[in-house]
């Protein structure tokens, strides 16, 4: 029986291979799956796989032809075994390599993962041509749950969040407690067995120093008399004895052995010094002890030794009487702590409990339920947006059939989403901003956000959400609210992209992720902090020299599935830039250059460079303006296949103008007698941070920070280069550029890109050479 397999259930069906239909099978597959209780995890890697197998089914084998899906069922006690059988063009599966992740995500490839995922995600696939068509065979195992999810299931069986979250934090504080209680008893056991030894040790130098005197006039008497005192007077000392040169015992606490042959009994396990006395380590029927040797001398000749042995039996008696005292301790400060996180969690509970009663309410149709919150925190925000949403509902419910009623909730899933976008821009001193968003379908996937996350700093986020529709727009909200909680005071853009990440990537729907582009604008220093998640390229237009660069730092996508939790991290690059007056900076969605025309031509990075260079030098609006009419006349009202999400930023001033007028208002502050912290709220600047950046600025002086980057030609260029002689290096991609350009190009900018594009090695730039050939 140890090796049985018994099948279980069998079924057979089929599905006609349309695009709608591929709902239908998953829904049809996640019956069964539950039935025999998957766990969730498998069952969603398994819909998945078929949504991948079904859709090149379709897409590929049939080409939007007639023809059936068939599947034949098989459940069996170690698992479910599939069989999808289609009667379309087949293609060679032993052939298909494992694609470098890298390498999409630097190209900005979309597609061509079907098999990788079907491999990655089935414990067994194949596939293989028969005469009944095309055989793929896909079979996943019940998964064994690992030790630390049975210790976490008991936190989720049956429980609610309240009591999963204090037993959890109550389990914690019991497992620190008790580490805390272990190594406060051990290290305050070696405390004591160290005093112990160390006054013993003083007291068997005394001994020894006495001793000396009264062996020399032989006078044995006042030595018994101090050995036999040390020894009432001292509860840790088992012996104390004085010997002489030859060995005999002349004084001795016990009385029965003096002026005996005083022998080594002991088992030593050790030996050392302390406080310049010999300390030997033994071991006897009482335990460890120690013997503490004070060699006595008198002119240079060694008349004798001094004797005082101690156990450790003695420090271990005293923790004993202190255990009582730990453990009250302890468990005062646990009941505290248990305490405090009940009372935190009916804070905390509350709101949440209120949210979840509303949505409830709302879900059996009670759409006059209100939830009412006080407050101006995300909870309210919830709140109102779902208060709105009941109260849209309502309005729609009795006028509108069926069809008419899912495409009314999806209009007020758009306006819901309409209302997280940014209402207003913050104002920020010498920087221009304005912003552009049009959805290509009723709720879109694409996002940004203007936001204050700081005195002086301006967060800016645009984003793109892989999937549209509905489930586009909830992972955008998911992701709006977690990006403004962990923005806050943060002035490192990776730092921010990092926690989003860690929020988003266990709740995200498998097959979805989030492209990003996330920055810091300094109004004080005027530099900009910026990191990118997978996203479109920062665009940067320098008005002065007409020059437009192209900015990708390294980053993968939010919520994507990675093999080493920390890679996220480890692989993201920021980078820091501060722009001069008159520049312009563009952060967008790739539905700016992929916006298409009626002969299906793109607009194209081209397209957008000569736009940018020739509306550049107008305001941020002027611009955005402009760049929206260049679209309409290239489309020519041919219908939109995605999302448009542009936020042009342009620097009005130069840093000596911001910092000069800040300092001038300070100081006209002070003389209105007003403190530092009233001014600071007042201009919305932290002093300490102007002063150290106005040191800093008048020690380096008027010298202006040149771009860090390539410009967009250049860059292209790089890459012919690249294509043509992938075997070259920096210095020849160096000396070829600057030849063509008639100028002296530092090789660092070249070395740069290079890890920016995952092309640092020869052999990175031999596949990208072959894979564009």
């Amino acid at each position: 029986m140890l090796f049985s397999n018994k099948v279980l259930s069998e079924q057979k069906f089929s599905f006609p291979a349309k695009a709608p239909n591929v709902a239908d099978i998953k829904l049809k597959l996640g019956t069964i799956f539950k039935e025999y209780n998957f766990s969730y995890k498998d069952m969603n890697n398994m819909m998945v796989v078929l949504d991948e197998a079904c859709s090149n089914i379709i897409k590929h084998a049939y080409k939007g032809a007639e023809g059936d899906i068939d599947f034949e069922i098989q459940v069996k006690e170690k698992g479910i075994y599939i069989t999808i059988i289609d009667h379309g063009k087949s293609f060679n599966w032993k052939s298909f390599r494992t694609p470098n992740l890298n390498h999409y995500v630097d190209i900005g490839k979309k597609g061509g993962l079907g098999v990788w995922i079907i491999r990655k995600l089935t414990d067994r696939s194949d596939y293989k041509i028969t005469q009944r068509g095309n055989e793929l065979m896909l079979v996943k195992y019940h998964s064994k749950p690992s030790i630390l999810n049975r210790i976490l299931s008991i936190f989720s069986t049956g429980r609610g969040i309240k009591e999963k979250f204090a037993l959890a934090t109550t389990m914690f504080i019991i497992v620190l407690m008790g580490s805390i209680y272990w190594y406060f008893l051990q290290h305050e056991r070696e405390v004591l067995k160290e005093k112990y030894i160390l006054n013993s040790a003083e007291t068997v130098r005394s001994l020894g120093q006495y001793a000396k005197d009264r062996m020399i006039k032989g006078n044995a008497l006042p030595i018994i008399k101090l050995v036999q005192q040390i020894k009432k007077n001292t509860e840790n000392v088992r012996e104390v004895m004085v010997i002489d040169n030859t060995g005999k015992i002349i004084a001795h606490s016990d009385v029965q052995k003096l002026y005996t042959k005083f022998e080594m009994k002991d088992s030593v396990t050790g030996s050392g010094t302390v406080a310049d006395v010999q300390l030997v380590t033994f071991k006897d029927t009482r335990g460890e002890g120690y013997r503490l040797v004070e060699a006595i001398t008198y002119q240079n000749i060694d008349i004798g030794e001094a004797h005082i042995v101690i156990g450790a039996e003695d420090a271990r008696r005293v923790m004993e009487g202190k255990k009582a005292n730990i453990i009250f301790v302890t468990i005062v400060v646990f009941a505290l702590s248990v305490l405090g996180i009940y009372m935190l969690l009916g804070v905390i509970m509350k709101p949440l409990m209120q949210l979840k009663d509303g949505v409830i309410a709302i879900g059996e149709g009670r759409l006059d339920h209100k939830i009412e919150l006080d407050g101006k925190d995300e909870f309210t925000d919830i709140a109102n947006a779902f208060n709105d949403m009941a109260k849209k509902f309502k309005g729609v419910q009795a006028e509108l059939v069926e069809q008419e009623k899912v495409q009314k909730e999806i209009q007020v899933a758009k306006e819901i989403q309409m209302t997280l976008l940014p209402k207003d821009i913050p104002e920020t001193e010498g920087f221009d901003i304005a912003s552009f968003y049009r959805a290509a379908r009723d709720v879109g996937g694409d996002y940004y956000d203007v936001m204050k996350v700081g005195p002086g700093l301006i967060g800016v986020i645009v984003a793109d959400v892989s999937g549209k529709g509905v489930p586009g727009s909830l992972v955008m909200t998911i992701t709006r609210t977690v990006v403004r909680l962990v923005a806050n005071q943060n002035r490192s853009a990776k730092n921010v992209l990092v926690k989003v990440n860690n929020f988003v990537k266990e709740d995200m729907k498998k097959g979805m992720f989030v492209t990003a582009f996330y920055l810091v604008l300094d109004s004080l220093s005027r530099k900009i902090n910026f990191a990118c998640a997978g996203h479109d390229p920062l665009l940067i237009y320098r008005a002065k020299e007409d020059k437009v660069y192209w900015v990708k730092p390294k980053g993968f996508p939010l919520g994507i599935s990675l093999p080493d939790d920390d890679l996220f991290r480890t692989v993201m690059a920021e980078e820091n830039i501060k722009l001069q007056k008159d520049d312009l900076l563009l952060i967008y969605t790739d539905g700016v250059t992929e916006a298409m025309n009626g002969k299906r031509e793109q607009f194209g990075e081209q397209r957008f460079v000569e736009t940018v260079k020739k509306y550049g030098k107008l305001t941020a609006r002027e611009f955005i303006s402009n760049l929206e009419e260049e679209l309409k006349n290239f489309t020519q009202g041919y219908p939109q296949n995605d999302d448009i999400t542009l936020v042009a930023i342009k620097e009005k001033k130069s840093e000596n103008m911001v910092m000069n007028k800040a300092g001038k208002d300070i100081e006209k502050l002070k003389k209105k007698g007003m403190t530092g912290k009233e001014i600071e709220k007042k201009l919305g600047i932290n002093i300490g941070v102007f002063e150290r950046l106005n040191r800093l600025r008048k020690e380096k002086g008027r010298a202006k920070e040149g771009m860090k980057f390539l410009t967009f030609e250049q860059k292209k260029d790089l890459m012919k280069y690249i294509l043509e002689k992938p075997e070259e290096g920096v210095k020849y991609y160096t000396a070829q550029l600057s030849k063509k350009y008639g100028i002296a190009i530092d090789s660092k900018l070249i070395k740069n890109e290079l890890k920016r594009t995952y092309l640092a090695t020869v052999e990175a730039r031999k596949v990208y050479s072959q894979d564009r050939k």
